[in-house]
């Protein structure tokens, strides 16, 4: 499910690149920054919650 979500999120994430200008230019790069941080993250917790189920099943 989060592979779907990702790649909503990166679909996002280029059509809100190709719409910056170059005064928001650096705003983009923070938000793009951000948006990696929240996949990663996500992509974590999923690879934990499915070493604890691992152990506990």
């Amino acid at each position: 499910m989060y592979i779907l979500l990702a790649v909503l999120g990166l679909f996002a994430a280029i059509v809100g690149g190709l719409m910056l200008t170059p005064a928001t230019l650096g705003v983009g790069v923070i938000a793009l920054g951000i948006f990696l941080v929240a996949v990663a993250r996500v992509i974590q917790a999923d690879n934990h919650q499915a070493q604890l189920l691992r152990k506990l099943g």
